[in-house]
């Protein structure tokens, strides 16, 4: 009799043992489709990588364009590093400040036109709009005020299958260096070689 009570008691810690471990099994696999789904479902959203080359290996970007010149004002790295493949290819770069640490710079890529990439750094006031002509490229230049009355400076262009857009807190002289430095001929910043 102590035998069947001692069996009964082993099946049944070994049925309790055996759903604890299935439980156990089945919670993983759940927190693993479930950390799975976001990124199949939005794969059409902006995704933050740590830098340039990570986001180059990630989504399999071969073209990414990057001033080689930036005023002493600006720093490097970005300080932000946005980019998706669906339903087009766009990558949005953020530069901060070297003393204020306060956003300065916004550079963009797109296969499409339509594509807005300035939230945090809006030009409210359009001063002034021209074309400016750079190494055989035709760039619309606007001048006019950020956010808080601030000078601001934006310029976009077609490079190949791309829509450039560049706007820049500062004088549209700086600008216009950068966007130079950006296109065809120009060697990229010394961490991207």
């Amino acid at each position: 009799m102590n035998e069947n009570r001692t069996d009964k008691r082993s099946g049944l810690m070994f049925q309790g043992l055996l759903s604890l471990a299935v439980m156990v099994f089945v919670i993983v696999v759940a927190l693993f489709i479930a950390n799975w789904i976001p990124g199949t479902i939005d794969s059409t959203l902006m995704r933050q990588y740590p830098d340039i080359d990570e986001m180059r290996h990630g989504l399999r970007i071969r073209t990414v364009f990057v001033p080689s010149y930036f005023p002493d004002s600006v720093s490097w790295p970005p300080s932000k590093v946005l980019a998706q493949t669906t339903p087009y290819e766009a990558v949005v770069m953020e530069f901060v400040g070297v003393e204020s640490g306060e956003l300065l710079l916004v550079t963009s890529q797109s296969a499409s036109g339509a594509f807005m990439p300035f939230e945090r750094l809006i030009m409210k006031k359009v001063g002034e709009r021209s074309t400016h002509e750079f190494k055989g490229r035709s760039a619309e230049l606007s001048a006019g005020t950020c956010a808080g009355g601030l000078k601001c400076s934006m310029i976009s262009w077609r490079e190949d299958a791309y829509h450039i857009k560049v706007i820049m807190r500062g004088d549209p002289f700086e600008l216009i260096s950068m966007a130079e430095s950006m296109v065809s001929g120009s060697q990229p910043p010394q961490s991207l070689k």
